[in-house]
């Protein structure tokens, strides 16, 4: 089952410190561009419909949930350090971890 819950204070008197956390579930299909989009999707709403600052994403979200599938689905991941800037991202092969660090930059938010 598709949903977006969101877990945070409820004050009226929220500042800066506040920690709104989106928690995304969403089925995932066998087709990875497929997964990529409902994430994406997911992220924006999460800070567009309900100030999210922090989103989390299922533990298996760009493939099927099939530990079978891991190797089909597995992606190198980026460098520490390595930045969206146009040099760096050459080298970023994974297509999850740019989609990861666009909507972090874009959202302005930490996802998990």
């Amino acid at each position: 089952q598709s949903s977006l819950r969101m877990a945070s204070s409820s004050s009226p008197n929220e500042d800066s410190s506040t920690l709104r956390v989106a928690l995304c579930q969403f089925p995932v299909t066998h087709h990875k561009a497929t997964n990529e989009q409902t994430a994406k999707d997911y992220l924006r709403r999460a800070k567009q419909d309900h100030g999210a600052t922090m989103a989390v994403l299922p533990e298996i979200w760009n493939s099927p949930y099939a530990t079978a599938a891991f190797p089909e689905y597995a992606e190198e991941l980026p460098s520490i350090g390595d930045t969206l800037d146009d040099e760096a991202e050459a080298k970023i092969s994974s297509s999850a971890a740019k989609l990861l660090m666009q909507a972090a930059k874009e959202h302005d938010m930490w996802i998990v």
